[in-house]
């Protein structure tokens, strides 16, 4: 992937979208495509100090997470403000109520085996989170372990991701 490319092509593709959810949508199809793996866009109200989903939208009213939340990944994101990547996540102690939620392509709810998780920042400002995951009853039947250059890639793809958050 040329990342300058695709992240252009990001941007022109969500500046040409009338709605916001339309923008949401075509934001995490595309970088779900892009890692052949699924995201997960989260919203940070920093007035209450929560989290909550934006995507998937039938998520969204999952519940919140406190930024106090020590074992959540998503949160630490947002507090140490930089990406993360876990390729052993099923054994990483962590919130895992979300997996909990059978998504559309599942006939079962499957745990997350690998993570990355990048802040989406705005003026200086964390404004959510992106997460890209594999999931499976195993880390092997998930799929190649993420890389560190696509954390990078993913951390840079969250810098043009969170103007339209």
């Amino acid at each position: 992937m040329n990342l300058a490319e695709f992240c252009s092509r990001l941007d022109a593709r969500l500046s040409s979208l009338p709605s916001d959810t339309e923008r949401l949508e075509a934001m995490a199809k595309t970088i779900s495509q892009a890692f052949k793996a699924e995201v997960a866009i989260f919203m940070f109200d920093d007035k209450q100090e929560i989290v909550s989903f934006l995507w998937p939208v039938r998520l969204r009213k999952a519940g919140t997470l406190p930024l106090s939340a020590h074992n959540s990944l998503v949160t630490k994101t947002i507090r140490e403000k930089r990406p993360f990547l876990d390729n052993s996540f099923f054994t990483t102690p962590h919130a895992s109520i979300f997996e909990q939620f059978r998504l559309d392509s599942e006939t079962s709810p499957q745990p997350i085996q690998k993570i990355m998780s990048a802040p989406l920042s705005r003026n200086g400002e964390i404004k959510g989170v992106i997460q890209v995951s594999r999931k499976g009853p195993s880390g092997e039947s998930a799929g190649d372990d993420f890389s560190a250059n696509q954390l990078a890639a993913l951390n840079t793809i969250a810098e043009v991701a969170a103007r339209f958050i």
